[in-house]
C-alpha cells in the first residue's frame, strides 16, 4: 500500500509505502527485498517483527479475546475478527441494514 500528501501523512513530493507479510523464513528482512527494491529510493525505513496470536475462540467468564493483527493492510480480517467477536458476545450477528437516520445530518 503506498500514500502520500494527497492522504496528508507526509510532505509534498514523498511517499509512504507500506509492505507487510508473514514471515516464512529464518530472514524475513530478504523475504520483503523485492518490495522495497520496487520503492526505489528509500529516504528512512523502519522494519518492526510482531508475533501473531489467535485466540482458541472459547471466551469464558465474559472474556472475549481478539485475534492480533495480521499483515494485510487494510483491516479486512479484523473487521471479520470484531464481527466474529459481537457474535459471541452477544448471540447474534450484528445487522447493518436500514440504520437509523442520524438525526443531526
Amino acid at each position: 500500500m503506498m500514500v502520500s500528501s494527497v492522504h496528508s501523512i507526509c510532505k509534498q513530493g514523498y511517499y509512504v509505502a507500506i509492505i507487510s507479510t508473514t514471515v516464512e523464513t529464518n530472514n524475513p528482512h530478504q523475504e520483503i527485498e523485492g518490495a522495497l527494491e520496487l520503492c526505489g529510493k528509500i529516504k528512512e525505513k523502519f522494519i518492526t517483527i510482531t508475533e501473531r496470536y489467535v485466540s482458541n475462540g472459547k471466551g469464558t467468564d465474559g472474556l472475549f479475546i481478539s485475534n492480533s493483527f495480521d499483515a494485510t493492510s487494510h483491516f479486512e480480517n479484523e473487521t471479520e475478527n470484531v464481527l466474529k467477536l459481537y457474535t459471541e458476545i452477544t448471540g447474534k450477528q450484528l445487522d447493518l441494514e436500514n440504520l437509523p437516520e442520524d438525526v443531526d445530518e
